[in-house]
């Protein structure tokens, strides 16, 4: 699996529109901080690197669904001290079959007045702000002040020949 970064593209969409686009505002509320809503399933592994690298560019908080199997990996015995401290919050979701799209609408509906911004990417994404020091900073650009939705195409990059983690 590769790292996948992103370009940006903005969309003046309704905020009602489909939840699989990557960033969705409400309105007026941009000074509100930004979460981050995934899924995660067998990504113990690399939960950590994940989660530490959106504490880094500034989100706000991050919501994983725990979509791994009733009896597998727990997220909380790699990033404890990250839910401890209030940073991320787990749901569980745990042996559901075809779920990313019911975790992104259940965690939209419960969290979309707390945030100014969502975003919704895989565990195995990694937003990369090349002009920007911050999510914050990226999101207050010109060019999304009248946008509800941003959509962010995705580049995936190969292993790099690399057999092992």
């Amino acid at each position: 699996m590769g790292i996948v970064r992103y370009r940006i593209k903005c969309s003046l969409l309704r905020i009602q529109q489909r939840l699989t686009l990557i960033a969705l505002r409400q309105k007026n509320d941009g000074d509100k901080g930004t979460a981050l809503c995934c899924i995660g399933k067998n990504e113990n592994r690399y939960v950590r690197e994940f989660v530490e690298w959106y504490r880094k560019i500034g989100f706000s908080r991050i919501f994983i669904y725990d979509n791994n199997d009733p009896d597998g990996e727990r997220f909380e015995s790699v990033i404890q001290d990250y839910i401890d401290d209030g940073f991320v919050e787990i749901t569980d979701f745990r042996g559901r079959k075809i779920c990313q799209m019911e975790t992104y609408q259940d965690c939209y509906l419960k969290h979309r007045s707390e945030y100014g911004w969502m975003a919704f990417f895989d565990m195995d994404e990694f937003l990369d702000l090349k002009q920007d020091r911050n999510v914050g900073e990226f999101l207050s650009r010109d060019i999304f002040r009248r946008c509800d939705l941003i959509h962010i195409n995705w580049i995936c990059y190969g292993d790099n020949g690399h057999l092992h983690y």
